[in-house]
C-alpha cells in the first residue's frame, strides 16, 4: 500500500505570528514595568518633597516657638511682673475655665435659635436662668409662625423640650406677643 502524500503545511507563517505576539507580550510587560517603576519614583519624589516642606515648616514652628518664648520673657521683665503678679494671672485663667465648664448653653446654640426663627417671628429678648431654662419673648402675626418655630426647636439636639408657652393676641394690631420657656444643655455634657 501506498501512503498518500500529505500536503505539506508550511509552518512559517504560523511561527512568525508566533514570535510577534511574543514581542507583544514582551512589549506589554516592559511597558508595565517601565510604567510601575515610574509610579514608584513619583511616589517617592512626592513623598521625599511632602516629607522636605514638613521639616521646614517644623523648623519655623519651632523658631516661632522660640520667639514667642523670648517675647513672653521681655514682656515679664519690661512690664515689670512678678511672680505674685504671675500667679494672679493663674488663677484668673483657671476662674475662667471653670466658668466656662459651667455654663449651661453654648453661645453658637443661641445663635443657633436665632438663625432657625421663622422669618415672620421677630424675636425681642433671650434670657438664660442658672437651671438652664432658655426663656424667648418675640412677637408674630401668625399662630402658624409660632407653632412652626416651637417645632423647629423641638428638633434642636440642644433643646430638651418645650416647658411652657404664653401668647398674648392685640385684638387692635393683630399681633401675638409670646414668651417662650424652654430647657437647654451644653452641647457635649
Amino acid at each position: 500500500m501506498k501512503t498518500q502524500d500529505q500536503p505539506k503545511i508550511n509552518l512559517l507563517y504560523y511561527r512568525q505570528e508566533e514570535t510577534r505576539q511574543k514581542r507583544r507580550l514582551w512589549r506589554k510587560v516592559v511597558i508595565i514595568v517601565v510604567v510601575t517603576i515610574l509610579l514608584v519614583v513619583i511616589g517617592a519624589k512626592t513623598w521625599w518633597s511632602q516629607n522636605q516642606q514638613l521639616q521646614a515648616l517644623e523648623n519655623q514652628n519651632r523658631q516661632l516657638n522660640e520667639q514667642v518664648g523670648e517675647l513672653n520673657r521681655a514682656m515679664a521683665t519690661a512690664g515689670g511682673v512678678g511672680g505674685q503678679e504671675l500667679k494672679e494671672l493663674d488663677s484668673r485663667r483657671a476662674h475662667l475655665a471653670e466658668l466656662e465648664r459651667e455654663r449651661r448653653i453654648d453661645l453658637d446654640q443661641m445663635k443657633g435659635i436665632y438663625e432657625i426663627s421663622v422669618e415672620k417671628i421677630t424675636i425681642d429678648k433671650m434670657d438664660i436662668n442658672d437651671k438652664g431654662e432658655i426663656t424667648i419673648n418675640a412677637y408674630t402675626n401668625s399662630h402658624n409662625s409660632l407653632i412652626e418655630l416651637v417645632e423647629k426647636l423641638q428638633q434642636e439636639d440642644y433643646i430638651q423640650g418645650i416647658q411652657f408657652i404664653s401668647a398674648q393676641s392685640n385684638s387692635k394690631t393683630g399681633e401675638i406677643s409670646f414668651t417662650l420657656v424652654a430647657a437647654g444643655e451644653v452641647a457635649g455634657k
